[in-house]
């Protein structure tokens, strides 16, 4: 499985990796699961998401984005 070409939300979706959201202002971090991403459209692209977040700290509507690796043998996420 390669990671170097998750490029969309439904390709994100499909490793199950998060996405920390990181304000550029106030630095706070917000990591969101593929479960609370999949809110989103499956095309919408990686590459401008930033832009289409709000901090809820200070207000700043400027981010940068990490994806995060699923960790190895760990369980998937399971609604209750």
């Amino acid at each position: 499985m390669s990671f170097r070409r998750v490029k969309t939300i439904g390709e994100l979706l499909r490793h199950r990796c998060a996405l920390q959201v990181i304000c550029t202002f106030c630095e706070n971090i917000r990591t969101l699961t593929y479960l609370e991403l999949g809110r989103l459209p499956g095309q919408t692209p990686l590459e401008g998401l930033h832009r289409r977040f709000r901090c809820h700290r200070c207000g700043f509507k400027q981010a940068r984005t990490k994806l995060l690796l699923p960790i190895s043998g760990q369980e998937p996420f399971r609604l209750p």
